[in-house]
């Protein structure tokens, strides 16, 4: 079964963003090691919290006219917190602590 991530942006005048991943690749590894990670520590949760805020506030204002250049603005983030996450075991599993 594919690993499935939605979001909902009534604004943008859709209501869902799908993403499918095959379950077990890497993609669906990186994306929980993610998770995993904004959920043990909740500061760098609040840190991607206030990135996706002042971007969606460009948003609003008609400076990012795609979810591209949205996605393109939250990469690095993404990218850097997804490397130290798998660096320090993410994700974790039934078997890990």
């Amino acid at each position: 079964m594919p690993f499935v991530r939605t979001s909902i942006n009534r604004k943008r005048g859709h209501t869902h963003h799908v993403h499918l991943v095959v379950a077990g690749g890497d993609n669906e590894l990186k994306a929980l090691a993610f998770r995993d990670f904004l959920r043990d520590h909740p500061e760098v949760a609040r840190e991607y919290e206030s990135l996706k805020r002042r971007l969606f506030s460009r948003d609003d204002a008609g400076l990012f006219v795609s979810q591209q250049a949205y996605a393109e603005a939250t990469g690095s983030f993404i990218a850097a917190v997804t490397e130290q996450a798998v660096a320090q075991g993410y994700p974790r599993t039934a078997t890990t602590p």
